[in-house]
């Protein structure tokens, strides 16, 4: 999703012949993992399409950091912890009104699994330097 943005916003984003076999790629690959034949019209098409949602928005959020953030040369861990704990706090209304009762046990479990392995990839985008949002921020340290 970020290649399809950021080669429609950035003018410097060229769709070579590699990225755009990778975009086939993964295209197919996020096809078999959802395979939507086996789901048309159940209650997991709806997951689906919100997961697909959510990766449009990363697309939108990395090439928005990539135009608009980046230039200001802001240190590239509060750029990352910003854009974490804003969405945090636009998701927290909705924690905890599904099927899973929120309790101590379930948030730590969302900490322990979500904030490492989320962090990390938040920072690493922002720290990488002279790249493309398809590779990469170029917010500086």
């Amino acid at each position: 999703m970020t290649m399809i943005v950021a080669v429609a916003a950035l003018p410097e984003e060229r769709l070579t012949r590699d990225r755009a076999i990778g975009l086939v790629l993964g295209f197919v690959g996020v096809l078999t993992i959802l395979s939507p034949w086996h789901s048309l019209g159940g209650s997991s098409a709806t997951g689906q399409l919100a997961c697909l949602a959510a990766t449009a928005c990363y697309g939108l959020g990395f090439t928005y950091l990539r135009k608009q953030i980046a230039p200001r040369g802001l240190p590239a861990l509060a750029v990352a912890c910003f854009q974490v704990s804003l969405g945090e706090l636009v998701l927290t209304p909705f924690v905890g009104r599904g099927e899973v009762p929120l309790s101590w046990r379930v948030v730590l479990s969302m900490l322990a699994l979500g904030a490492p392995g989320t962090g990390m990839a938040y920072v690493w985008n922002t720290i990488a330097r002279g790249r493309g949002a398809v590779e990469g921020s170029s917010v500086r340290r």
